[in-house]
């Protein structure tokens, strides 16, 4: 019978490993189903998106072809190493008829007036310059602002950036206005300072400032910035303090803010002493004037996003995912509304990779400066580095634990003493241990007691019976064995005390050891906290050097 239950088994075995094959075959079968689908579904995609792309672009030609010849022809000029040597051809281009063609489009009367301007031709100029602001102003007074500059016109060039301030929020405010406010400082708009110029950026920092809550906002995005350059002490360092004192992590906190405060004082420093290269700011500058030509209005917008999707479909054979991934990698996030003041501390500490030059650097630290906001800001950074140093320190081994530096008299504990605390723990600990030992075993005495009291009735008895006699003599050696275990016992018991002392002698060498190096690296953490700290007061803030 248990033959023929095994045989039915292995039936069902078998039966099993060719349904799992079937399900295999089933799976491999669907798989390749699923992929050819998706294969065809994406040929289908990607058929579908060359499709769509023709229309797009079609629909860009004939809506907003005039705007591609316009951006086209403005950079053919601001490209002209001399605006005297534009062709006759590029200016006759710009007429009067290209308003016309591209109704709504800033970026064209724009190209008039200054074609018209080149021709000396002011009346046309005028009329184009008036419908360029029309259609746009902001823009417009920024483009003639970087145009007259390039053109060496800079008292025009430094009213125009005049115009330009003055439609800025102060709520809401891009990079773009502080690079026009960096070039302004540094002088490429014009030696003479435009009142309308000055009197927008003093407004702007005003107007932030009477916020409620302004300077404390400001200080956690400073100290925000502060720690992003925070350093953790190496878990290497400093490992006895580490094992032993009970405060040691905060400690080592306020050390590395400590080292971090050095940090940004270095960066500070090396910002303000940095080098200024005028051409990389003039060349900054002109990139600001062609990106603001070369950008699509945002009339155009919707279409050219269709466009660049439907290229990356066509580009990654019709997979609709990445497609849609690689469109979102490339495109910005929604743009937040940053005040002046978050603005100009962004491009303050911004790094020199992101290609933020010195100068945009520094004009931001000097802004700010002038409101106090960068040395109020690490004042209260050094002021809760201080405070986040410990006032207590106490060393804990096992149970041993004893407090170093008390938070009431802030008196610190000897090193020697407190290895003679721990000694005498270790030494109360052996006493301790030892008591529990006991030299005397019950079992010996009771054993020789009682061994030795039969023994005498024996003996007693002994002369006139024999086996008297056999017992006295067994229970004098029960006595024997009894004495033996005892003495055995009190040997034993001096052994394991003798060990316990020398288990005592080696915990109190190796705990004053260990001691002495977390006391020694105390002493160096809390004296370079403790010494760096009047490095730091009021008095002596270098970062105050930078307004």
């Amino acid at each position: 019978e248990l033959d023929s239950i095994a045989a039915r088994v292995e039936l069902s075995n078998d039966k099993i490993e060719k349904v799992d094959r079937e399900v295999a075959e089933v799976k491999g079968v669907v798989d390749g189903l699923v992929t050819k689908f998706a294969q065809m579904l994406n040929k289908q995609e990607k058929s579908y998106a060359a499709t769509e792309i023709v229309r797009v672009r079609q629909e860009l030609e004939s809506k907003f072809g005039h705007y591609e010849t316009v951006r086209k022809n403005m950079l053919g000029i601001l490209q002209a190493n001399d605006l005297a040597l534009v062709k006759e051809e590029t200016i006759s281009q710009c007429s009067e008829e290209l308003m016309l063609a591209a109704p709504g489009y800033w970026l064209a009367p724009a190209l008039v007036a200054l074609a018209a301007w080149i021709a000396d031709n002011p009346s046309l100029a005028n009329r184009a310059v008036k419908e360029a602001i029309k259609r746009d102003n902001e823009k417009t007074y920024l483009l003639f602002a970087l145009i007259c500059r390039r053109a060496g016109r800079l008292e025009a060039s430094s009213q125009w950036l005049g115009r330009y301030f003055e439609l800025q929020d102060a709520h809401d405010m891009r990079d773009t206005v502080v690079s026009m406010i960096d070039a302004y400082s540094n002088r490429l708009f014009g030696e003479s300072r435009d009142a309308v110029c000055e009197d927008s950026i003093d407004n702007w920092m005003r107007e932030i400032k009477q916020e409620p809550g302004f300077m404390q906002r400001q200080v956690e995005q400073w100290t925000g910035i502060f720690e992003s350059h925070l350093i953790p002490v190496s878990q290497e360092a400093y490992p006895s303090l580490r094992k032993v004192c009970e405060e040691s992590d905060r400690l080592l906190y306020a050390y590395a803010r400590v080292n971090n405060m050095h940090t940004v004082i270095g960066l500070f420093m090396d910002i303000m002493n940095a080098n200024e290269n005028s051409d990389d700011l003039i060349k900054a500058v002109d990139n600001c004037l062609y990106s603001l030509v070369k950008n699509y209005d945002s009339e155009e917008y919707p279409l050219k996003q269709q466009e660049e999707f439907y290229q990356e479909v066509i580009n990654h054979d019709g997979d609709v995912a990445l497609a849609r991934r690689a469109v979102d990698a490339r495109r910005l996030p929604a743009d937040q509304k940053v005040n002046f003041a978050e603005r100009l501390s962004k491009a303050a500490m911004s790094s020199s990779s992101s290609g933020a030059s010195a100068t945009f650097r520094k004009t931001s630290l000097r802004l700010l400066e002038k409101e106090k906001v960068v040395s109020t800001s690490f004042k209260k950074y050094a002021r809760d580095t201080m405070a986040a140093r410990p006032n207590t320190v106490t060393f804990r081994i096992n149970d041993w634990r004893v407090r170093l530096r008390s938070e009431a008299d802030g008196n610190l504990v000897t090193a020697d003493a407190t290895v003679n605390h721990y000694k005498s723990y270790v030494d109360k600990a052996v006493a301790t241990a030892q008591e529990k030992l006991k030299p005397v075993s019950v079992l010996g005495i009771v054993i020789a007691a009682l061994a030795l009291v039969l023994m005498i009735v024996c003996a007693v008895f002994a002369p006139s019976n024999g086996i008297a006699t056999v017992f006295a003599v067994i229970f004098a050696i029960a006595v024997i064995v009894g004495v033996v275990i005892c003495i055995r016992k009190v040997l034993d018991v001096k052994k394991k005390k003798q060990a316990i002392k020398d288990a005592g002698e080696t915990e109190k060498q190796n705990g004053e050891a260990l001691i002495r190096r977390a006391y020694a690296e105390y002493l160096d953490v809390y004296s370079y906290i403790k010494n760096d700290g009047s490095v730091f007061s009021a008095e002596t803030y270098q970062i105050e050097s930078l307004k």
